[in-house]
């Protein structure tokens, strides 16, 4: 077994809150007060609507911004969810993964 230790995430998938406005609002509030965070990384997962101006906001600090509902296939006809390739070019460096939960209000495994 491998000595290394994983190293820390605190993320907070903003499921269908927060306009553009509001994102941009709180990342003038919250980056001051993470700024000297040095012991875990912080990713922050708007709305899709959302992560340019959370992208934008977060420039140049320590929080990290993500996209929600992550779905294997590049596109297609699969509303509400989001695949690697649309996140990236908008600044989003990591997704959050569909959970058991979601899953089963959809009937699937």
């Amino acid at each position: 077994m491998s000595s290394t230790k994983r190293r820390r995430v605190i993320a907070g998938n903003w499921k269908m809150y927060k306009t553009q406005t509001e994102t941009r609002a709180f990342f003038a509030e919250v980056l001051p007060l993470v700024a000297n965070t040095t012991d875990c990384d912080i990713v922050i997962c708007p709305p899709f609507t959302s992560i340019a101006a959370a992208v934008q906001s977060s420039k140049g600090s320590n929080v990290a911004v993500g996209g929600q509902n992550l779905y294997w296939q590049s596109q297609g006809a699969f509303t509400g969810e989001i695949s690697a390739g649309r996140v990236t070019p908008n600044g989003g460096s990591f997704l959050a993964i569909t959970t058991a939960r979601w899953r089963r209000r959809r009937r699937q495994p």
